[in-house]
């Protein structure tokens, strides 16, 4: 396996398990809180609706009393008739949306109808607090008041469907919680006083469920046969009791919403972490491939790719500087003969066999020079082994110092040398060769006290490019040259002829 997709692999195995358990323990530790804080808000959401609902039925029945006032003393504190006072209330409330009609009655005047007697001793007792009172088809509010003609009190018949809109509204509005399938309930003393008011009439609660909720538990959180929730604020509505009915769901869908972002997160949180790991594994595993194709081609004998990894302080910039070290002291040992620093016969060979393929496949020019040092036995006998050094280095420098980018000069063995001359015509190889030649004839090589002379002579062969040649059979070709150029008394340049040519006789026989 790469080791880029062991580094993925082993990362994102990582990744998912922290996603996991990361989702399980905050959807764990969430869902109770969750539940917890939808309590309160839910029962703030209730509170906060009696509160609208007394504010707008305090300024509705003041807005009242203050005509009424008004109206008392522009006539001289007093409604003359019955019928002019039904007039004066009908008025008042078509003027207020949540009355259908207004009645009022004095304390002294013996004129209570009897199914308020109840209600007036306990407002005696209870300091004239407004009052909500479910007749069997019609909701009053009872509201105590003072006039300037004593005390006396409105009973105010309320428009049930206007008082429903307007407790959904206060529901829908709070800036809270929109609670789908919400149910409003007034009670009093356990018993009904309106119907279920539904927040949302596309999907209401099932009435039969709502008759079976106890409303007279003095409990804010009450659990219906696992359907519903119930909520009840401490706080009362003109002595009644406001029921929040919320559907069980509820809290499963904020528990979904919950989970879903926990999954967006995490999604998010996978994305960029993936991304991340695959920019660390690139930038691990690219330096890697980086040497792994340098080796390659240091098997192949090819030295001349470059790395191509930038120098960093990390591990892997330390890494690429030793191996760069490392190959070109490789180079240097493989390729390089130490003596006289030209290539070695081992890469000579390799990189004959690469340039013939070329030359025969593109068809181009390919020539070699074999040569060969003149009496070089006689030079180790006269200055012995450490002047043969001196004068085979001072050749392989003529040969560096002659040699172009593309040409390839080795030491062959011994005293002889090859030079290779890639998409080189046989003509200018003759001038090259000569130019060796001359080179080496004007050389004076200093040793010890004394100067070292040579002449050098060489064979020029020209690979065909009609696909018979090989490596082996222009090398035999050049050879053969260098053999005859030193039967013709050497210090000179001989090209490699047909076979039917027959050479000269040679003036001296070669060493």
């Amino acid at each position: 396996m790469k080791i880029n997709v062991k580094l993925v692999t082993s990362f994102g195995t990582v990744l998912l398990i922290t996603l996991v358990v990361f989702g399980i323990i905050s959807y764990y530790t969430f869902a109770e809180s969750t539940h917890n804080t939808s309590d309160k808000i839910i029962t703030l959401q209730s509170s906060e609706v009696i509160y609208h609902a007394t504010k707008d039925l305090n300024e509705a029945v003041s807005g009242i009393e203050q005509q009424l006032a008004t109206y008392m003393q522009v006539n001289a504190c007093s409604l003359n008739s019955e019928a002019e006072t039904q007039q004066l209330f009908e008025e008042f409330a078509r003027n207020t949306k949540l009355f259908k009609a207004i009645t009022l009655y004095f304390f002294n005047k013996g004129a209570t109808p009897p199914e308020f007697q109840t209600w007036l001793q306990e407002v005696e007792k209870d300091s004239l607090k407004p009052f909500f009172l479910r007749q069997p088809t019609d909701l009053f509010l009872l509201w105590p008041t003072q006039t300037p003609q004593g005390r006396a009190f409105f009973v105010i018949n309320i428009n049930q469907a206007q008082l429903a809109s307007t407790l959904r509204s206060y529901l829908s509005n709070s800036g809270y919680l929109n609670i789908s399938g919400a149910v409003i309930m007034l009670t009093d003393k356990g018993q009904p006083i309106t119907d279920p008011i539904q927040q949302d009439l596309t999907s209401p609660l099932d009435t039969a469920l709502l008759s079976t909720i106890d409303t007279t538990t003095p409990t804010e959180h009450v659990d219906v046969k696992g359907s519903v929730f119930v909520y009840r604020p401490p706080d009362k509505l003109f002595g009644a009791d406001l029921t929040l009915v919320v559907p069980n769901n509820f809290n499963q869908e904020n528990m979904l919403i919950l989970k879903n972002r926990i999954i967006a997160a995490m999604l998010v949180l996978g994305w960029f972490s993936i991304w991340v790991m695959l920019i660390i594994a690139y930038k691990i595993s690219n330096p890697i491939r980086k040497l792994s194709k340098v080796t390659k081609d240091i098997i192949a004998f090819n030295y001349s790719t470059d790395l191509e990894i930038p120098p960093s302080n990390d591990e892997i910039g330390e890494l690429a500087e030793s191996f760069e070290n490392m190959r070109q002291k490789i180079k240097a040992l493989v390729t390089t003969d130490p003596l006289t620093q030209v290539y070695n016969r081992r890469f000579m060979m390799h990189i004959f066999e690469l340039a013939v393929m070329k030359a025969l496949r593109k068809r181009t020019p390919l020539c070699c020079i074999m040569m060969d040092i003149d009496y070089f036995k006689k030079v180790n006998d006269i200055y012995g082994h450490q002047g043969g050094d001196a004068a085979l280095m001072a050749v392989g420098k003529v040969l560096r110092d002659i040699s172009r980018n593309y040409d390839t000069p080795a030491r062959y063995g011994g005293e002889e040398f090859l030079f290779l001359l890639p998409e080189t015509t046989l003509a200018d190889t003759i001038t090259i060769a000569e130019r060796i030649r001359e080179a080496v004839k004007q050389l004076v090589i200093p040793f010890e006290h004394t100067e070292i002379r040579c002449t050098m002579s060489l064979g020029v062969a020209e690979l065909t490019v009609d696909g018979a040649d090989n490596t082996d059979k222009i090398i035999h070709d050049a050879d053969q040259a260098l053999y005859q150029a030193k039967k013709n008394g050497r210090d000179q340049v001989v090209v490699y002829q047909d076979p039917t040519w027959q050479p000269a006789p040679a003036t001296t026989q070669p060493e």
